[in-house]
């Protein structure tokens, strides 16, 4: 775990310079994000009320706003989720679809826990961007930074730094002495509050309008100690002091008034006894692992497994395009995947009958997302209409997710679809909460992996550590939020995504919202679209035809990008990826209209 702060460190340092955008005029306001890396919100929430963190208390539970449950992006890991509060995307469309991934097109490892450090915000997107065909280019904001251009904004041991216009540490020496040398985890929060107070005691000019700051000491602790343990405890306390502090600061200021503080955590963390040694069970079937090329290496998969309770695998392709990329396998190859000497596996009853695992989560072509437990199965369902996200889900024999035997939840299983908020407020305090979207993103993008692995309640991936997270159980997944403001209704409110937090920074600044997200204003999230439980009607033929006018100018701008981008450009991939996805649908439009058939069975 040492490392891995070294490497998110340092990986502020080589952010790309921003670009340039037209300066917006904005609302005269501060906002500040303090992320206490790895906080799941039991953890803060019991020290709030057992009175532990009395200026918390105070300011953000009496007299703020706290959201009873707040759910972050799957994986739930930092480099997701950082840029899930700053980009209002889902993992899946953001580009980062996980501490480390295989660039099957350009045939690379991209690991941003190793060498890949340097390169993780100019990795991020919008895939909501490539699929508005107003947005001609590929050049267009994607973090609340960049839409603040032109203002004074900062970025503070934080890994997602994309468009800040100032970043710190310049160079993190003394965090990387705390971590290796002195054995001092603690002292990482100090630096980085030490820092936020010089910013904050500048002239006023150059006080940041928006800051987002990392506190990774919590995480380390947890890591080493518990999810629990007493140490992290301490290090909350700690930045509940400096809360005191600072809050005098602002009103020395004479900013307290117009200062919105947000404090949340990107991600939980459960504790854990044992690790999954997939590699070796695919290995004794017959199968060439490798972290390496796989094309060169000859290898069968690239299994990613950094240090969590969740990986994910990229099994070799067999087709190949009319591009002349390596194509992605369908379900049948995976489950019928060729081993020399063997005849065929399928891989994912392989990883079924293991016990270590908890969900084995396969991509099955462009709309539809197989989930898998020992005994359970069930199928996702996602399309787009109207610029909305859609999504469904059936079960075979029984429930891998535990949902459709659930009151509230049980009459949205069938395979009919509903809006993702529909999804969110039936699911978001379950086991897997909010599972049907979350697995049902992951994949969008094309970068994650064909299939991703959860590991069991006591179990990780890579090494042993007392306590991890990026599984999708409730523990990993939920997480605290705290709102302090003179205009922030008071008392909780919710259940809301982390994603939601940048459509509330663009509010707040009177900003428009003019790039689709994933999230929604806080104050207005977690409500039921489309008359609550009511499954998507598919209107008509003016709708499918607008749907279909949307799609062939979608087409002709993926097909001019294509003709533009070299191959080894990392937006290629997307863009062909996405191009398959609007022939199908196309099709199934077609069919819509030609023979009645509905969209829901042709997408099957």
């Amino acid at each position: 775990m040492r490392f891995i702060v070294s490497i998110l460190l340092l990986s502020a340092l080589f952010a790309p310079l921003k670009n340039s955008y037209p300066q917006e005029k904005i609302n005269d306001i501060y906002v500040v994000l303090f992320i206490l890396d790895g906080v799941p919100r039991d953890f803060l929430y019991g020290l709030i009320k057992d009175g532990k963190v009395p200026n918390i208390k105070e300011d953000f539970w009496d007299n703020g706003a706290h959201a009873g449950t707040t759910i972050t992006t799957f994986p739930s890991a930092s480099a997701p989720a950082y840029q899930g509060f700053i980009t209002g995307v889902f993992a899946g469309g953001s580009g980062i679809p996980y501490l480390q991934w295989y660039d099957r097109y350009n045939e690379e490892e991209i690991d941003y826990l190793g060498s890949g450090y340097k390169r993780i915000s100019a990795d991020m997107w919008n895939i909501h961007a490539f699929r508005d065909p107003e947005i001609k280019g590929l050049n267009f904001p994607v973090t609340v930074f960049e839409r603040l251009d032109g203002y004074p904004t900062a970025a503070v041991y934080s890994e997602i730094s994309r468009g800040a216009q100032k970043r710190y540490p310049y160079l993190p020496l003394g965090a990387l002495s705390d971590v290796f040398i002195t054995k001092r985890e603690d002292r990482l929060d100090i630096r980085a509050l030490r820092r936020v107070k010089d910013i904050f005691t500048r002239r006023a000019d150059r006080i940041p309008r928006f800051t987002l700051v990392g506190l990774y000491s919590t995480d380390v602790l947890q890591h080493l100690d518990g999810a629990f343990t007493e140490n992290a405890g301490l290090a909350i306390r700690q930045f509940d002091i400096f809360w005191d502090e600072f809050k005098g600061l602002l009103k020395k200021q004479g900013i307290y008034d117009k200062t919105i503080v947000i404090v949340a955590a990107d991600h939980g963390m459960h504790d854990i006894e044992n690790n999954a040694e997939i590699a070796e069970l695919l290995e004794k079937a017959g199968l060439k692992v490798k972290k390496t090329n796989l094309k060169k290496e000859k290898s069968d998969v690239y299994f990613s497994e950094r240090g969590v309770a969740s990986a994910h695998m990229y099994i070799k392709g067999g087709d190949v395009s009319e591009y002349g990329l390596d194509g992605l396998p369908n379900l049948e190859r995976v489950k019928n995947y060729p081993v020399e000497g063997k005849g065929t596996v399928d891989i994912i009853e392989l990883l079924r009958k293991e016990k270590t695992l908890d969900l084995v989560i396969v991509r099955n072509g462009h709309f539809k997302v197989e989930v898998y437990n020992r005994n359970c199965h069930g199928t996702i369902l996602k399309t787009v209409f109207g610029g909305e996200d859609y999504y469904g889900y059936k079960v075979d024999n029984c429930d891998p997710l535990n949902y459709c035997e659930k009151k509230g939840i049980k009459e949205l299983c069938g395979g009919k679809l509903y809006h993702d908020r529909t999804w969110f407020a039936r699911s978001s305090e379950e086991r897997y909460p909010d599972a049907v979207v979350q697995l049902g993103q992951v994949f969008d993008d094309g970068r994650a992996g064909d299939i991703f692995l959860t590991g069991s309640d006591r179990t990780g991936f890579y090494k042993c550590k007392a306590a991890t997270h990026g599984s999708l159980i409730r523990e990993d997944m939920n997480v605290p939020l705290l709102i302090h403001g003179a205009d922030i209704p008071k008392g909780e409110f919710g259940p809301i995504r982390t994603v939601d937090i940048f459509p509330t920074l663009l509010s707040w600044f009177g900003l428009k919202d003019n790039i689709k997200s994933d999230g929604e204003p806080v104050f207005f999230s977690g409500q039921e679209k489309n008359g609550g439980a009511k499954a998507m009607l598919w209107p008509g033929k003016k709708d499918i035809m607008r749907e279909l006018d949307t799609i062939g100018r979608l087409r002709e701008k993926y097909q001019r990008l294509l003709s533009t981008l070299p191959k080894r450009d990392l937006r290629f991939s997307l863009v062909f990826g996405e191009l398959e996805r609007i022939k199908q649908l196309d099709k199934c439009y077609d069919s819509f209209l030609t023979e009645n058939q509905s969209l829901s069975a042709c997408l099957n």
